[in-house]
């Protein structure tokens, strides 16, 4: 159980993560 939280938990991290490099990267795009 408390390994397939740890996933979840690293799986949430990663994808929002991912969701903020994009808009970063978005708005980046966007100032330039």
């Amino acid at each position: 159980m408390r390994r397939l939280l740890l996933g979840h938990a690293l799986m949430s991290f990663v994808f929002g993560t991912v969701i903020i490099a994009v808009t970063i990267n978005g708005v980046a795009g966007l100032i330039q």
